[in-house]
């Protein structure tokens, strides 16, 4: 049984300062980060893609929390999530029947926008893919039989753990979360005009942008063949990681976003 956690810390500070009867500005500053998901038990595997393998003699490295110095934590911690805002509110030219706001900021996201407890378990979870050997006629057990044994991993967790030498067909799928992901952020703004027009009526036009970096992306595969080794009778060795079937970073800092959108309307 898989037994992780995680904090959530964060602290802020704002204050609003009227300048004068036309102006109000708006002041603050959050401090936010998610600890990394940790295993009671250092139930959790990493990967090494610089280090030898010695089963394969390749690189890529299956890593075990706790073991022969690899930290317990996944990830490293992201201590510099500081994150500014600003706003405003003014009457221009003395009026009282125009206002101009606006504000910005950096929001910070969650590390992966939705769950991920039970990933990185490699060789410390009891599970199996059960597959028909006839695409779907013929099931692949029946539960009068009772449910097919489950192995807890494919070896001693050490260096070798999962890989095959060149050329053995592959058994093993890794995952993991990379050592150096980022928390993702969102960089909002805003800008409006507010006119007040005649039978109390407020006419506004806005504009709204959102500009985001690291977001966390779908799982990454980085065992594909590069492009320049594409050509006719490629097999698996012309993988980067040979001796395992795939290598995927877990919802990866990697998606970035960028957009923004006028409005008008009359309340």
């Amino acid at each position: 049984m898989l037994d992780r956690s995680s904090w959530y810390l964060a602290a802020f500070v704002q204050d609003d300062w009227t300048v004068g009867p036309t102006l109000t500005l708006n002041f603050g500053v959050r401090w936010e980060t998610d600890t990394p998901i940790v295993d009671a038990n250092n139930r959790m595997n990493g990967f090494d893609p610089l280090a030898i393998n010695p089963v394969s003699g390749t690189p890529g490295v299956v890593r075990f929390a706790g073991v022969e110095g690899w930290p317990t934590a996944p990830y490293k911690t992201d201590w510099n999530n500081v994150a500014p805002r600003f706003g405003f509110a003014w009457r221009p030219f003395g009026g009282t029947r125009t206002v101009i706001r606006g504000g910005g900021g950096i929001f910070y996201a969650r590390p992966f926008d939705h769950g991920a407890p039970s990933s990185a378990s490699l060789g410390l979870e009891r599970s199996a893919t059960l597959a028909t050997p006839d695409n779907g006629l013929t099931a692949p057990f029946f539960l009068k039989d009772g449910v097919p044994s489950l192995n807890a991993g494919t070896g001693a967790r050490d260096a070798g753990f999962g890989a095959v030498p060149l050329g053995r067909p592959t058994t093993t799928a890794v995952t993991f979360f990379d050592r150096n992901r980022k928390t993702g952020y969102a960089r909002q703004f805003n800008v409006g005009l507010q006119q007040e027009l005649a039978g109390r009526v407020v006419a506004e036009i806005a504009y709204v942008g959102n500009l985001s970096r690291n977001l966390a992306g779908p799982n990454l595969s980085i065992n594909q063949i590069a492009p320049d080794r594409l050509r006719p009778g490629v097999t698996q060795q012309d993988r980067p990681f040979p001796q395992f079937s795939n290598v995927s970073s877990v919802l990866p800092a990697c998606f970035n976003l960028l957009s923004g959108a006028a409005s008008g309307r009359e309340p």
